[in-house]
């Protein structure tokens, strides 16, 4: 795991990003167009772009399927989509912190190291598949710390409705993210699953008994310093980044992508801002595109 040290503004946001999917017919590039207009718009911003950023996906690999990569614009190789993302995230580049590879890109290691590549262009961290970020201040102190890694494997689909099947999800989400032991980071984050989620804190939640009967805690009466060497789970939160990968490729292409395959339902693309205020993490926001 990578230990990265990232000055940060006591005021700001933080953009949590990944699965791009670049060369996959069915990826969104004009939702990746809202999110770098995002990023440029934000004057204090930072990037995590957290893996699959690259489809990847060659001639010799069982998933390639040529009616599904998008050869009219140019990005068939995986040379070509690093290239394509390299130029797309130019304008925002002095913005990107931190860069890790996904399995997608993980799958090519034999071959090149295309995360090292996209780091080196856009002048990032190179975060491996998972690491540990100190975002500290000017004086080199901690201000918090967060995980980021790709991830692995799915959450959950099961539950009979909306509501529970989130609740289900988001606990699945904590019990991953929470299983990595990584206790000292307010905000713990994975990609991968396609998911556009968020888990708060649930501190400010808690009914505890008192002598003088039961009193509700709210967070700021419970308060605990983000950068403390433990942090109990009911304080963090935890994101799952979303994509812009679409489940159903553009009519008229004849295009077959693996969710339509697999039965997967449509899913929320997009991103999670993290706002900081005061050297702090005070909100982790969900950001639908597709809604």
């Amino acid at each position: 795991m990578e230990l990265i040290k990232l000055e940060t503004p006591m005021d700001g946001t933080i953009f949590d990003v990944s699965d791009l999917h670049y060369g996959a017919l069915n990826c969104r590039r004009d939702l990746i167009d809202v999110l770098i207009d995002d990023i440029d718009r934000t004057k204090q911003a930072q990037v995590y772009l957290k893996g699959d950023l690259m489809d990847a996906i060659t001639p010799d690999d069982k998933r390639f399927k040529m009616c599904s990569v998008d050869v009219k614009a140019g990005i068939l190789t995986p040379h070509d989509q690093a290239d394509a993302i390299l130029k797309q995230f130019r304008p925002v580049k002095k913005k990107i912190s931190v860069i890790n590879l996904g399995n997608h890109e993980y799958k090519l290691l034999g071959v090149f190291d295309f995360t090292k590549y996209l780091a080196s262009g856009l002048e990032a961290h190179h975060g491996g598949y998972s690491c540990k970020v100190h975002h500290i201040n000017s004086k080199g102190e901690t201000l918090f710390k967060i995980f980021a890694t790709h991830g692995g494997g799915s959450l959950t689909r099961g539950g009979k409705d909306l509501e529970t099947r989130e609740g289900l999800q988001k606990s699945h989400l904590r019990r991953k993210l929470g299983g990595l032991h990584q206790a000292d980071a307010i905000y713990s984050t994975m990609g991968h699953c396609h998911q556009l989620l968020v888990s708060e804190p649930t501190a400010n939640r808690k009914l505890n008994m008192v002598d003088d009967g039961v009193q509700n805690y709210i967070r700021s009466d419970l308060s605990i310093k983000q950068n403390a060497p433990y942090i109990p789970d009911e304080f963090r939160w935890y994101g799952c980044s979303g994509s812009f990968l679409d489940t159903f490729t553009p009519s008229g292409s004849q295009a077959i992508s693996y969710s339509e395959v697999g039965m997967f339902g449509p899913t929320k693309l997009g991103y999670i801002k993290i706002h900081v205020q005061g050297g702090e993490i005070v909100e982790v926001e969900p950001v639908c595109l597709n809604m």
